[in-house]
């Protein structure tokens, strides 16, 4: 029986993301960690290859995530809003004023999985938004430990302060409320999987590094 795109997806991300454990558990960790935009790309490539409807919407949502996503960071970086204090390192590639190019991407890959698994726990849409934010900072809560260790980011005093929780939903909000309101019915069949994916590397990755 031939494989479906979501199942030839769903393949290609557990082998990448395996490999990436593998290698960042290795000693060749620093080039491993060098990896993650490609990464990110892949993701996100894959997701719009598994897109079912609406690819347009979903094209002005990732404009949307890169710049919304970029500027929280920039922020953040220059101000300390609305995540704290804290400084990129080299592992997520070339920055711009202090703030990785690459990381928009990541809040974009990140909003479509929550959403996905939002709007299967939840009926009301306001609950589906707020769920979907809160999804979003469930996922944080597992990279922020990773993050410092490969040399992703690092926080002032090297704590991980409550108030990057808080920017995180209020991006997380402000991000799916734009999702909603452009794409209303997503339907992506890859979406819930990338976000299970991140979920499991970064728990696993906790217990390993």
């Amino acid at each position: 029986m031939a494989w479906s795109k979501t199942r030839k997806a769903l393949l290609i991300l557990v082998v990448f993301h395996t490999v990436g454990i593998l290698g960042l558990i290795s000693p060749y960790q620093t080039f491993f960690a060098s990896l993650t935009p490609i990464n990110l790309f892949l993701t996100s490539a894959l997701l719009f290859w598994n897109q079912e409807s609406e690819k347009k919407a979903l094209n002005r949502f990732f404009a949307a995530a890169l710049i919304i996503g970029f500027i929280a960071e920039l922020l953040g970086i220059q101000t300390g809003f609305p995540f704290g204090h804290y400084s990129y390192g080299e592992a997520l590639g070339p920055k711009l004023v202090g703030t990785p190019i690459i990381i928009g991407v990541n809040w974009f890959i990140v909003a479509l999985g929550a959403r996905s698994l939002a709007e299967i726990l939840f009926n009301v849409r306001g609950f589906q938004i707020f769920g979907a934010a809160m999804l979003m900072v469930a996922l944080d809560f597992l990279i922020e430990p990773v993050a410092m260790q490969l040399d992703y980011w690092s926080w002032e005093g090297d704590h991980i302060p409550i108030k990057n929780y808080l920017g995180w939903m209020g991006v997380g909000l402000l991000l799916q409320t734009v999702f909603f309101y452009w794409l209303p019915r997503f339907q992506n069949s890859l979406a819930i999987y990338v976000f299970f994916v991140e979920m499991a590397f970064f728990a696993l990755l906790n217990l390993l590094l």
